[in-house]
């Protein structure tokens, strides 16, 4: 029974010192509350970091393949004007031919942009990939007359066979 008396003696002496009513008891009390609020802003923090994280890891394959999308047009379009600069020069068939299926397949790779997930989720994305791909439809359509303007002179300058055969003097 004595060391009953002792540890209850011990622990009202204790709780004298540390009493919500002294000083020394708000001050532990005040800092307990501090290291509390603390921890738990820390934990939030933490895991709005981690929330964070996952989307950027998951949205970065997808910004990958935007990327890579993107850089394929570049390809394309560097492609294009190549062969219609040598068509230009020369009008042959075959070099006809490749620059309309260089055309399809930049219309086709515009359509796959704008289905592509991360660019359907960001809508000022979406509006820049539409445009894109009616600006590279009006390009079709330019390529192409002028493509037919260089094949037939005729087409532009219609009255050039009376100034050639009925204009130009016979020598």
């Amino acid at each position: 029974m004595p060391k009953n008396k002792n540890t209850t003696g011990a622990f009202r002496s204790l709780w004298n010192v540390f009493a919500p009513n002294t000083i020394l008891g708000r001050f532990l009390f005040t800092a307990t509350v501090l290291v509390v609020a603390t921890i738990a802003v820390a934990w939030l923090a933490q895991s709005q970091v981690n929330k964070t994280s996952q989307v950027n890891i998951s949205g970065q394959s997808d910004r990958l393949a935007v990327a890579h999308t993107l850089r394929e047009m570049t390809n394309l379009l560097w492609q294009i004007e190549t062969h219609f600069q040598s068509y230009m020069l020369v009008p042959e068939d075959t070099v006809r031919k490749t620059v309309l299926s260089d055309l399809a397949a930049i219309d086709q790779t515009t359509h796959t942009l704008q289905g592509d997930p991360w660019v359907i989720r960001q809508g000022e994305l979406l509006q820049e990939s539409q445009h894109l791909k009616l600006d590279i439809q009006l390009l079709r359509q330019r390529i192409v007359a002028v493509m037919e303007m260089r094949a037939d002179p005729l087409k532009v300058f219609p009255y050039m066979n009376i100034m050639v055969g009925e204009l130009n003097p016979l020598n």
